[in-house]
């Protein structure tokens, strides 16, 4: 595949790959150095803060403003391209690089700063999924913004089609009574779909209906990632 942004600053022990628009980017290796995320009770409390600051600034952001920041900035652009809907899977993975593994070919200071089944089984059946080795993961759309139908139609699509040993991984926002309630307020996000406060208990009932049991889960301050196995 033709590079046209290579990342000019290669961290050691880190693999590459091509994007289809070109740019290089950064796998994600939770193993690594460079992705560890180390966090005390009191930096993630700020950090939860700075998170609902920023969103109401937004809120209050005149568009042309925004607009303009927008063209400065590949994330703040990939979210307002997005309004309305949700945001790609590739802006999602920018999104997961952290500031640090953004490279200077696409990425700007500001960046470093603002740090359906009916086509799901078809696509499976032409890459022969039953035979291969695969994982499967959402973030940022299925578990936390889709109905309960929409959930259960796309696991059961995945359990047809997918090896015995399939595995799918997610994150799931926690319910209200066990989420900070400064987080609460990022239910509804001028311009973005309404996040779903679903809980453990909830969706522990969606996936078993779809013939799926959560193997284990670990807890977040807003979700609770969860790892599927076939029942």
């Amino acid at each position: 595949m033709n590079i046209k942004i290579p990342e000019k600053n290669k961290k050691v022990g880190v693999s590459y790959a091509v994007a289809d628009d070109g740019i290089e980017l950064p796998v994600i290796d939770i193993t690594h150095p460079a992705f560890a995320f180390d966090m005390s009770e009191a930096e993630l409390s700020a950090l939860i803060d700075q998170m609902v600051l920023s969103v109401q600034r937004a809120a209050q952001t005149p568009a042309a403003v925004m607009q303009a920041l927008a063209q400065q900035s590949i994330l703040l652009r990939g979210m307002a391209e997005s309004a309305d809907t949700y945001t790609t899977g590739m802006m999602t993975y920018l999104h997961k690089l952290g500031p640090d593994n953004l490279g200077e070919g696409y990425a700007s200071p500001l960046d470093r700063q603002w740090a359906d089944p009916t086509v799901l089984r078809p696509m499976m059946d032409r890459i022969a999924l039953r035979e291969a080795v695969a994982v499967g993961s959402s973030e940022g759309g299925l578990f936390e913004f889709a109905s309960d139908e929409e959930i259960v139609a796309n696991l059961q699509a995945l359990r047809e089609g997918t090896p015995d040993d399939f595995v799918m991984v997610g994150p799931v926002v926690r319910d209200a009574s066990t989420l900070d309630a400064r987080l609460k307020q990022m239910e509804h996000v001028p311009g973005r779909p309404a996040i779903r406060f679903i809980g453990l208990e909830a969706f522990g009932r969606l996936v078993r209906s779809a013939g799926w049991l959560i193997e284990c889960s670990l807890d977040g301050p807003m979700h609770q990632a969860v790892s599927l196995k076939k029942a």
